[in-house]
């Protein structure tokens, strides 16, 4: 893979091209995965809130990702965003940090933060920084360095910002948001939004009134409505992914093989039903 070759004019170039720049669908991330070595496994999930494609570096970037794109209040979601190399390099001066060059050269790094978010609250919204790293590189000096300076810019800057760790990610709740993630979309299901709709409400109805496994019910339900197998699972969901429909607790794996009342809330969620794309 031919990484980015950095320099001064490819810095000033992505400035000018926009990256690190905007908000929502609109933002360009500063890096991409195509530009730098990846830790483990890179994604690049189609955002819920965002409606672009994310660029993560590790899995555990995406499940954290997975998180705030569950999180209702946090309303924007800016991956690998830059920080100002003129405040990151006089701090680090301050500070008696060595400013990080890239690879092979004398160009000082622009430095990035994993998240920026844009969260909702009463009084309106605010801005939260967080950093996402193994919990087995904490102990590396180096590293640590580099998250005092980090830190040291948000805090300049008034922006709340805090480590986030591998330590922290559940892992149940990680495999049952990374099952939905994908069917937030009505454009994976084979059929008109009205009669989405009208699928959905029938298959609450089956659901809230049955005592047999979810796969049972979905079969029986395909079976009555004379339905492709596995149509069922797919609206099942679409339907948890846009809350249309609750599980008892995200913390205990979604298990088909068991019975409904022990995986979903059968208390009913009043909304209109219809496509939010």
């Amino acid at each position: 893979m031919g990484y980015k070759k950095w320099s001064e004019k490819t810095i000033e170039k992505m400035i000018k091209n926009g990256c690190g720049s905007g908000t929502g669908q609109e933002y360009t991330p500063w890096i991409h995965i195509k530009d730098v070595p990846s830790e483990g496994k890179s994604n690049r999930p189609l955002g819920w809130k965002t409606n672009r494609t994310h660029q993560f570096l590790s899995n555990l970037e995406f499940f954290v990702f997975l998180g705030y794109e569950w999180t209702d209040n946090i309303v924007d979601i800016r991956e690998q965003f830059p920080l100002d190399r003129n405040k990151t390099m006089e701090l680090a001066e301050k500070l008696s940090i060595k400013h990080s060059v890239y690879l092979g050269t004398d160009v000082n790094v622009v430095m990035t933060t994993d998240f920026l978010l844009t969260v909702k609250t009463e009084s309106g919204s605010k801005l939260i920084a967080r950093s996402v790293k193994p919990s087995d590189k904490m102990s590396d000096r180096r590293t640590i360095e580099k998250l005092q300076l980090e830190k040291a810019y948000w805090e300049k800057q008034g922006i709340d910002w805090r480590i986030i760790t591998n330590k922290e990610i559940d892992e149940k709740i990680k495999k049952n948001m990374n099952w939905l993630h994908n069917h937030k979309s009505s454009r994976g299901l084979p059929f008109k939004p009205e009669m989405i709709s009208l699928l959905i409400n029938e298959l609450k109805t089956f659901l809230y009134n049955s005592n047999e496994t979810l796969l049972d019910c979905f079969a029986r339900f395909e079976s009555h409505y004379n339905l492709p197998g596995g149509t069922a699972i797919l609206l099942f969901r679409y339907t948890l992914a846009n809350k249309k429909m609750k599980v008892k607790d995200m913390f205990v794996p979604i298990d088909l093989t068991k019975e409904i009342i022990k995986i979903l809330d059968v208390t009913r969620v009043d909304e209109q039903e219809g496509d939010r794309d």
